[in-house]
């Protein structure tokens, strides 16, 4: 079953696939290498980098991407722990990671942007929206489905990690 595919519109079906017949992490790192390239290209700190950082951009987000596939799933797996979630760390780093193939849209746009424009930082809010709203769906289904949680349940294992996330994010952001 091909993951990039399925994750956007048979979402369901894929975790049930991934539950029955086994994951696949390779698949699904890929989700994490794309957010991180995503987020290094518009990182204008990286700048004076110049020409190299296009080689380097990847390497960079390569070891960002292994840091976030344990990371970010440790905190989800811990707090789907609290109502008494079954399921293994791996499931979570795979449904993660899965949840981030919608970054493509996001890493496309700022490669047009920084191509033609010479803009990486520029967004686009409703892209953003959009993929974000993408991203937390596919999240919640995952979570729901190989958990065996509610719906509810399993956007609050979601938004939990999420506002702790969000809390440290503004704050080193603001400090």
């Amino acid at each position: 079953m091909n993951y990039f595919t399925n994750v956007w519109f048979n979402t369901s079906k894929l975790v049930d696939f991934g539950i029955e017949k086994g994951w696949n992490f390779k698949q699904a790192f890929v989700g994490y290498f794309i957010a991180c390239l995503s987020v290094f290209i518009s990182v204008p700190k990286l700048d004076f980098l110049g020409n190299a950082g296009f080689i380097l951009y990847p390497i960079i987000a390569l070891v960002f991407a292994v840091i976030l596939s344990y990371i970010v799933p440790a905190v989800f797996f811990f707090i789907g722990k609290i109502w008494k979630g079954k399921r293994t760390f791996r499931d979570y780093r795979i449904i993660f990671g899965l949840s981030l193939i919608p970054e493509i849209i996001n890493l496309i746009y700022k490669s047009f942007s920084y191509a033609i424009l010479d803009d990486p930082e520029k967004e686009n809010g409703i892209l953003t929206l959009l993929i974000t709203v993408i991203s937390v769906r596919i999240l919640t289904i995952g979570i729901a489905k190989t958990q065996k949680f509610s719906y509810d349940i399993a956007l609050l294992n979601v938004l939990l990690p999420s506002i702790i996330f969000g809390l440290i994010y503004v704050s080193l952001y603001y400090i």
